[in-house]
């Protein structure tokens, strides 16, 4: 898994944020990265039958699913990961 080093960089500098603020004993918690990547953006929206279940993070979304943004939607939603090649 490659996590790009902007991304780290936030995170730690969150963290540090986090435990310099008053009542810095409390637990971080950082979000949940699953592999694989969020799908393409659809052209079209189609009809929903059933409505995906929201999400915050990856961590909220059942097994391989990642939270991604639907755009037909307009909020986060727990989608299957698009093939790494």
């Amino acid at each position: 898994m490659t996590v790009s080093w902007t991304y780290a960089m936030v995170v730690l500098l969150v963290g540090f944020l986090a435990s310099s603020c008053e009542g810095g004993d409390s637990p971080i918690i950082f979000p949940t990265l699953k592999e694989g990547r969020c799908p393409l953006i659809r052209d079209e929206c189609p009809p929903v039958r059933i409505t995906p279940p929201t999400c915050i993070d990856d961590a909220s979304c059942s097994g391989d699913d990642k939270c991604c943004f639907d755009i037909c939607l307009k909020r986060n939603t727990c989608k299957p990961p698009s093939a790494i090649f």
